[in-house]
């Protein structure tokens, strides 16, 4: 094999292998904030782990309808409850999705009702 192609080997392997913790991380912290949703009661947990699931999966910008789903969940739960702050929270989470999506008219609004409150 030329000198060239063993070197440019190496260096694909290495960038690979450089970028291996990084590539399970996103999985492990879903799979973490998954369990944290089972086993909670409490409504304020629930907001936050639906809140930084939301995030997770807006970030990857392929998971934008599951990234919404989770802000529906903040909203719904929080008309439910009457609790206002957390329908704002839905908004910041819109916000983001709305940026992920190239959306940025529609995410400035969400993101102008949550700093506004």
């Amino acid at each position: 094999m030329p000198p060239v192609f063993r070197i440019f080997f190496q260096y694909m392997l290495g960038g690979l292998l450089c970028l291996q913790p990084l590539m399970g991380r996103e999985g492990k912290v879903i799979d973490s904030l998954k369990h944290q949703l089972r086993v909670t009661a409490s409504d304020s947990a629930r907001f936050r782990a639906w809140g930084n699931l939301a995030w997770e999966y807006a970030i990857t910008r392929d998971k934008l309808d599951t990234a919404r789903l989770y802000a529906d969940s903040i909203r719904q739960l929080g008309i439910f409850k009457k609790d206002s702050a957390a329908q704002i929270l839905a908004e910041f989470y819109y916000g983001v999705v709305c940026r992920f999506s190239r959306k940025f008219e529609e995410g400035l609004q969400h993101l102008n009702r949550y700093v506004e409150f």
